[in-house]
């Protein structure tokens, strides 16, 4: 199914994609999975793709445009902005290892990084903090959780902690409490 707004029609049967307000104030939507059936001498069920697509949004009621794809296809991810571009981490297919970095002025991406801390994996969530970025999945070997650390003017993947806690079910968020609010004492009932 399709939902058409404006000229450009927007995917709706996509599922596992990431989506993020841009440093332009636009909504983008990347990548994501479709269900494709089975072919004529395939037997088994439908199987899923990734996809490479971006789509971005200007505002309500605008029309969705196409935007230029990823460089590998992604489903699963996470995305977080820094600075004046977008960064894509991780996912569940295969080859996405790499960081890419989406600049809003030259509407392009670029690969960042091919240090490939994330291949393969479907991180939980990822927080951008102090011109850094931190993604949080489960461990290698275990089930408790990880955080790794990405600096983009090193363009390297660092171990920041190891969480004592499984992550699955785990979001990030950063909070930027007032002052004032931190000086009133609350009693929360």
């Amino acid at each position: 199914m399709l939902i058409y707004l404006g000229r450009i029609a927007f995917p709706t049967e996509v599922y596992d994609h990431a989506a993020i307000a841009g440093p332009d104030n636009q909504l983008y939507v990347t990548g994501g999975a479709v269900t494709q059936p089975a072919g004529i001498f395939d037997s088994g069920p439908a199987k899923s793709a990734s996809k490479r697509w971006v789509y971005s949004c200007p505002g309500p009621g605008e029309p969705w445009e196409r935007e230029a794809n990823m460089n590998a296809p992604r489903a699963r991810h996470v995305m977080q902005v820094l600075g004046d571009g977008m960064y894509v981490f991780g996912g569940a297919s295969k080859g996405n290892g790499d960081v890419e970095r989406f600049d809003v002025t030259s509407r392009q991406w670029s690969v960042v990084t091919k240090q490939r801390v994330l291949a393969g994996l479907a991180p939980h969530g990822a927080v951008a903090m102090d011109y850094r970025i931190y993604v949080a999945l489960k461990g290698e070997n275990d089930s408790k959780g990880v955080v790794y650390e990405f600096d983009p003017e090193t363009e390297r993947w660092d171990t920041h902690c190891r969480l004592p806690w499984d992550v699955r079910g785990v979001g990030l968020c950063v909070l930027d409490v007032p002052q004032w609010l931190l000086k009133r004492r609350i009693t929360i009932t």
